[in-house]
């Protein structure tokens, strides 16, 4: 894997940290880290896209029921730490808590699930932005 992912529980938001860069470096290559945040945002939007009624189950993905938590779903570059990021804006605080699960409701992953699964295509945008 070309990134490691590191969870910020503070700001709601997953960062793909690239291996053996430098922040110096990764900032060098601000525009391709940000095109793969996006990249990544729109997948995590996709798995939350699943209409409702119902809702989800746990160990499922969240099911659509008003849009507002997958239109908060944002991808980008963090300059300060060089990283891309898939994180929520406000109005998508129950996807942090339904992806980790709390004491009052089990988890339905979505996040790193979808992270992961989309990798491949992720890292090989970043061995094109390096060649």
């Amino acid at each position: 894997m070309s990134f490691d992912l590191v969870i910020d529980h503070q700001r709601r938001r997953v960062l793909l940290v690239p291996r053996g860069c430098t922040v110096d470096e990764s900032c060098c290559l601000a525009d391709e880290l940000a095109a793969i945040g996006r990249r990544a945002a729109q997948s995590c939007r996709l798995a939350v896209s699943t209409p409702g009624p119902a809702r989800s189950r746990p160990g499922e993905s969240p099911r659509l029921q008003t849009g507002a938590g997958r239109d908060s779903i944002e991808g980008g570059f963090d300059g300060e730490l060089g990283a891309a990021f898939v994180g929520l804006r406000p109005g998508g605080v129950h996807l942090w808590y339904l992806e980790f699960g709390t004491r009052h409701v089990s988890s339905r992953p979505w996040l790193i699930s979808t992270l992961s699964r989309e990798m491949p295509v992720l890292e090989q945008m970043w061995h094109r932005a390096l060649a």
